[in-house]
């Protein structure tokens, strides 16, 4: 291979190694603000998530408190609690469901509990058993203390935020007032379009599918089986998951009395976890368009100077030889002219005192 072409092999070779080495730092880049953007938006979104928790469970303990600080619905309730011998000594639980499907707004489930906490009267759905409310932590609190009382159930396959407030007469406790209302997948999905985070709701009673979450598909069995351990182990507060590699996640405890749930945050599909995140395709653009000039550019530096400069080489070492029959004709960059004439105008001086000599036969390379 001449000269020439081991030039233009090298300088192809060395555009094609900063081109690739400009694409490889852009998606490095990229992926790590890609990455960084990720944890902002899951803190963001962790933040969110407990704002938007806190005001609805303030909204419910409205709702309950609003119900207590009736002084007649708290009466009708003390009257209904007690045992009544025309029912055969049992309370009136009809008359206080009426009452409550009659006021059951903005919440979907509602009990009146007795002063010890067993379950009077229901309105809505509730699968868990009416014997494990009276023991359950959230009411002995309310029992204990006569304060209102937040927090979670869980029951079955559903969370519901829970407000509990005492029925009191004077200091005399008559019974509680309970209201539950479900947590929903529009809730999960609220948080996901403000902040573009995915959200899932997992319980320890239901390893591999979520309670909640955001979006149309939740997130894999596999995926969940991963975190699920070490996300049911946050504590309160939001908390980031070790051993999540490149995939951002954060988890957020949610205080269930009667068992473990957790909200699972992580980075909307894609994201991070791309090989080449979006933002870096315009710069990767760019980036394959600079290398392309590049590329034309040493194409062009070598058709103008490399090769003209290589073919002069050669017609000099041939009048080096004895040749004096040499024309250079090659053309070029302007340089590359300047240089070929006054060779030219060398040869063509050093051909005269070579006739003054002696006779030569006349000739001219075209090269």
């Amino acid at each position: 291979m001449s000269a020439a072409y081991r030039s233009l092999a090298l300088g192809l070779l060395l555009v094609l190694a900063g081109t690739v080495a400009a694409a490889v730092g852009t998606i490095h880049l990229s992926r790590r603000q890609a990455l960084a953007n990720a944890r902002h938006n899951v803190a963001t979104g962790g933040k969110l998530l407990a704002t938007l928790e806190r005001m609805d469970m303030d909204n419910l303990a409205l709702r309950a408190q609003a119900l207590a600080n009736d002084s007649a619905f708290v009466d009708y309730m003390a009257q209904s609690l007690i045992p009544n011998p025309q029912l055969g000594g049992a309370i009136d639980s009809a008359s206080i469901i009426d009452q409550l499907n009659e006021r059951r707004h903005g919440y979907d489930v509602a009990l009146v509990l007795d002063p010890a906490g067993k379950p009077a009267g229901i309105s809505g759905l509730l699968a868990r058993a009416p014997a494990t409310i009276a023991s359950d932590p959230l009411v002995r609190k309310a029992i204990a203390t006569d304060q209102p009382v937040q927090g979670y159930w869980l029951d079955d396959d559903r969370l519901l935020r829970v407000a509990i407030a005492p029925l009191l007469r004077g200091r005399s406790l008559q019974g509680l007032v309970v209201t539950a209302r479900r947590v929903e997948a529009a809730f999960a999905n609220e948080v996901h379009d403000t902040s573009g985070v995915d959200l899932a709701l997992l319980s320890a009673s239901n390893p591999t599918i979520p309670l909640v979450y955001s979006g149309a598909v939740p997130p894999s069995p596999t995926e969940l089986t991963r975190l699920r351990g070490v996300a049911l182990s946050a504590s309160d507060g939001p908390r980031s998951l070790p051993g999540a590699g490149s995939a951002v996640a954060d988890a957020l405890a949610v205080p269930v009395s009667n068992g473990r749930a957790v909200w699972l945050l992580l980075p909307s599909t894609g994201g991070a976890q791309r090989m080449v995140p979006r933002e870096a395709i315009p710069l990767l653009a760019g980036v394959a368009c600079l290398g392309l000039l590049a590329v034309l550019g040493t194409v062009w530096l070598w058709w103008r100077t490399w090769l003209p400069l290589e073919r002069m080489l050669y017609a000099i070492d041939r009048a080096a030889a004895g040749d004096d029959h040499v024309t250079l004709r090659t053309g070029g960059s302007a340089v590359v002219r300047q240089l070929r004439d006054r060779l030219n105008r060398l040869i063509h001086q050093n051909r005269t005192s070579a006739g003054r000599n002696g006779p030569t036969l006349p000739a001219s390379c075209d090269r």
